[in-house]
């Protein structure tokens, strides 16, 4: 399960209780833009902190996530370009 976006402790601790640890092998993925929420998912919890991309870094994911290769037409590059600088190095925009 993925919980996108979580902004504090108190909506994290509304969601925690649905679900349980039942030791079955069952992992929850909580995407968060703050650290403090981040650290008091769970003790056990790994927060891994996604840095912004470089701009050919940003251009190469987005090529092969939306067209599977870096070569388009002229026009439509122009337009993928000006998408990718626009989400300004965010790997998840």
């Amino acid at each position: 399960v993925v919980i996108d976006d979580v902004w504090d402790r108190e909506a994290w601790a509304s969601l925690k209780r649905a679900f349980p640890d039942d030791k079955n092998g069952s992992r929850v993925i909580v995407t968060t833009r703050s650290k403090e929420v981040a650290q008091r998912v769970d003790e056990r919890t790994y927060a891994h902190k996604l840095r912004y991309l470089r701009s050919d870094e940003s251009w190469q994911l987005f090529c092969e996530k939306t067209f599977h290769s870096i070569k388009m037409d002229e026009g439509l590059e122009k337009l993928a370009r000006e998408m990718v600088q626009k989400c300004d190095g965010l790997p998840l925009a």
